[in-house]
């Protein structure tokens, strides 16, 4: 009856240390089960999703996956992070989807992911069409914080064509972690760059491709000094990027080459815009078939001077 007594007390012990063993096993399992999850990147660690009508989605299950694979990678940015190059197509429902580069900063230490808001495409030509021989390119370094872009960019508020080094500084101290360096504009062409003539479908300055930009509302403002008139708001809104503007200004005396060029059509109409008595103004010029500016400032349009009033 003793012998008997003590098999049973030992099966007992026997059972409460196998749970014991058990429980401990499958604490630690969920310890190092919670290590991993806490070592994989979420959404939550994404500074912005999405931007205003950037047509992306960088907190989407894809994204997540090249981000968390991209973590063993050597770092190759700002000292310490792994710079990502996505490639995307902006596909806005109107008119050909744009192949374009976005470029995202991963900290590897942290497990933080900051995608910059600006894009870039294809360098353009004259009827804004992708030039397939002249990819966008994006440029950036270990050794330092900056990320320059070149082709043509698409941020909702702050898009041009064929830019050269477009950069920005990454930096985590600021609100906004990439700060665009601003180039000093030019307020107005050297006299060199007379006459500007249209020829070919494109617009020369002294006998090279003038410099275009897209006219958007943040660039109507600031050429009109937010004296905006309806005509050119209705190209800027309605038009978006068919609408693209030359600086032909000269000393005090401002002058916009406005040209708007609808789809696949060829015919390209120009629109002048101007100060006069302080006011901002534009004039409908109409299709053009030969244009011209002097040093100047004398106008031609299709054979005729033009008169700025």
């Amino acid at each position: 009856m003793k012998f008997l007594k003590t098999v049973i007390i030992l099966s007992i012990n026997l059972v409460i240390s196998s749970c014991g063993f058990s429980k401990e096993n499958n604490q630690n399992l969920d310890v190092e089960n919670k290590k991993f999850v806490n070592t994989s990147i979420t959404r939550e660690d994404v500074a912005k999703c999405e931007f205003e009508q950037a047509y992306i989605n960088f907190c989407s299950d894809n994204y997540l996956k090249i981000y968390n694979n991209s973590l063993i990678k050597k770092v190759n940015f700002a000292q310490n992070k792994v710079a990502l190059i996505i490639d995307q197509e902006r596909d806005t429902g109107k008119g050909v989807p744009r192949k374009v580069k976005y470029f995202v900063v991963l900290d590897p230490t942290t497990k933080k992911v900051y995608p910059l808001e600006q894009s870039v495409g294809y360098f353009v030509d004259d009827r804004l069409e992708e030039i397939t021989t002249e990819p966008p390119i994006i440029k950036f370094s270990q050794n330092n914080k900056n990320v320059c872009l070149s082709g043509t960019t698409f941020s909702y508020k702050d898009n041009n064509i064929n830019v050269e080094n477009e950069c920005y500084t990454f930096n985590l101290n600021n609100k906004i972690y990439f700060k665009k360096m601003q180039k000093k504009k030019d307020i107005k062409h050297e006299q060199g760059a007379f006459p500007i003539l249209f020829e070919n479908k494109n617009f020369l300055c002294n006998g090279i491709k003038c410099k275009e930009s897209v006219l958007t509302n943040d660039e109507l403002k600031e050429i009109s000094n937010n004296n905006v008139n309806s005509e050119l708001r209705f190209l800027v809104n309605e038009r978006g990027f068919d609408t693209t503007y030359i600086n032909a200004s000269i000393d005090n005396r401002t002058l916009y080459i406005v040209r708007y060029s609808e789809g696949d059509s060829e015919q390209n109409t120009i629109y002048l815009s101007y100060f006069l008595k302080g006011l901002f103004k534009t004039k409908l010029l109409g299709a053009v078939k030969s244009f011209k500016v002097d040093g100047s400032q004398n106008i031609y349009f299709n054979g005729s001077k033009v008169t700025l009033n």
